[in-house]
């Protein structure tokens, strides 16, 4: 992922032209620093990038 931009308080975040898989169709967005994410978001935000809770909860462990 790389940082696209911001617009107010949300960091809008896309894939890097050369991805494999290209620019998703719809960025990740986040809120800005020191907010927290809901779960329901992060759920979202997985499944627009195609990763499962498994595969999150995996990486998180692995680092």
């Amino acid at each position: 992922m790389v940082y696209v931009r911001t617009k107010g308080d949300h960091d809008i975040w896309n894939y890097p032209d050369e991805h494999p898989r290209g620019r998703l169709m719809r960025p990740v967005i986040f809120r800005g620093k020191d907010k927290d994410t809901p779960v329901d978001h992060i759920a979202t935000k997985l499944k627009t990038l195609g990763i499962t809770n498994t595969q999150f909860e995996k990486a998180i462990k692995e680092m």
